[in-house]
């Protein structure tokens, strides 16, 4: 699809980017520049993972332990 230079510069995107139409009042359709819903699961998203990092800290250490590597990176030796 081609858009005029001015849609480029009011959606923020560039040539190559990816696009999504989703449905509008009265049949019509719009174009946005990220997937709808997107930035509010990733703001759900971010709370989670700020309320339980400890959590998450503890998950990630076990993992890497079973692993073999530590959280640095591959042990040497």
């Amino acid at each position: 699809m081609v858009l005029p230079e001015e849609a480029l510069q009011t959606l923020k995107v560039s040539e190559g980017d990816v696009l999504f139409l989703t449905p509008a009042a009265e049949g019509w359709l719009r174009i946005t520049p990220e997937r709808p819903g997107f930035e509010e699961k990733m703001q759900v998203a971010g709370s989670i993972m700020n309320r339980y990092r400890n959590a998450f800290r503890e998950l990630a250490h076990a993992t890497h332990e079973q692993l073999g590597v530590g959280l640095g990176g591959p042990q040497v030796g």
